[in-house]
């Protein structure tokens, strides 16, 4: 009996602490704990209004960050634009000082950019891979998310993102599809006031920007569009979002490069000739030799009777996987 009353002791004093803790937490009566779990809360969606859906942030956190610009074939100029694009972080505490005092007279840098460039050129790859170069948060959003919010439900999301980037400078946060934002949705048509310069949400968005301009907050904002020109233009002015930085097909030798990484990750493609493959497929986006390679690995794996060592690829095998996997046909797109 001493032994169950001790262990019942033990249990009921436990569990009297974790609702003490709780309830303390609500209270704030824990100020290291609760500052704790208000930093992440500005980032759980607000109830969305009825009809439509909440905004998903995606953080990652420094450290957690699974590429970096050696996991990125190709793309040279594009990483040395981003790097430049981020070189403002380095700013010191005095020239900050100058700057929001006023006494800096040099012109106002662009606090983003944008990435453009057809699908699949890794676009979303390189901001990734850009925060774990620099190992920064990032905080990802979607354009299309927040095309299909109400302007009025943009404001606390975007602001609480803002505001905790900010916090956490620096940083970085990372819209992509952009694009989606240039014409309203009848929705937002409607809505938007009399001489109005952009869409609601848009203006939302633009005097974010305009904040973290003046604030010097060592937060870099980069978007991701198909076409430069579907962006809003009140996005693009030099002071906000105003270094373009445009993503092409890969040329035979960065194609080279990605088909090189891919095929590490494919035991079956050890002996794949990979300048070989590069020269063959002209027209294909990154994302677009990454299904080559998997279709190529797959039909190497069905063989029946497989290889004791590194198989090498039948021309046939190659020939199948490039006629099953084809780039697909794109329009033009703004370089």
């Amino acid at each position: 009996m001493g032994l169950l009353q001790f262990t019942t002791a033990i249990l009921l004093a436990l569990l009297l602490g974790g609702l003490a803790v709780s309830v303390l937490l609500r209270l704030g009566k824990l100020p290291r704990l609760h500052g704790l779990v208000a930093r992440w809360r500005p980032l759980q969606a607000a109830p969305a209004p009825a009809g439509c859906r909440e905004l998903r942030i995606v953080v990652t956190e420094p450290g957690q960050h699974l590429v970096r610009f050696a996991s990125v074939g190709g793309a040279a100029a594009a990483k040395a634009a981003l790097l430049r694009l981020c070189a403002r972080l380095r700013v010191s505490d005095a020239e900050i000082s100058d700057i929001r005092s006023g006494t800096h007279r040099a012109a106002q840098p662009a606090i983003g950019g944008v990435l453009h460039g057809p699908p699949g050129c890794g676009k979303t790859l390189l901001a990734r891979a850009l925060a774990g170069e620099l190992n920064l948060p990032l905080y990802a959003i979607s354009g299309v998310d927040l095309d299909q919010l109400p302007p009025a439900a943009w404001a606390a999301p975007l602001r609480a993102l803002f505001a905790t980037a900010a916090e956490r400078a620096p940083s970085l946060i990372f819209i992509d599809n952009l694009d989606s934002l240039k014409t309203a949705s009848p929705k937002l048509a409607a809505a938007a006031a009399a001489g109005c310069a952009g869409p609601p949400g848009v203006l939302q968005l633009v005097s974010l920007l305009d904040e973290l301009s003046r604030q010097q907050a060592g937060v870099v904002v980069l978007g991701a569009a198909r076409r430069l020109e579907g962006v809003h233009e009140a996005l693009v002015r030099p002071e906000r979002l105003g270094r373009a930085i445009a993503l092409a097909l890969p040329e035979p030798r960065e194609r080279a490069e990605i088909i090189a990484l891919l095929a590490r990750s494919h035991p079956t493609l050890d002996n794949l000739d990979v300048l070989a493959l590069a020269a063959r497929t002209d027209g294909y986006s990154g994302a677009d030799l990454g299904a080559l390679l998997a279709r190529l690995a797959r039909l190497v794996a069905e063989r029946p009777e497989p290889p004791a060592g590194p198989p090498s690829i039948e021309p046939a095998e190659l020939d199948r996987a490039l006629a099953e996997a084809p780039p697909p046909a794109r329009p033009p797109t703004s370089r």
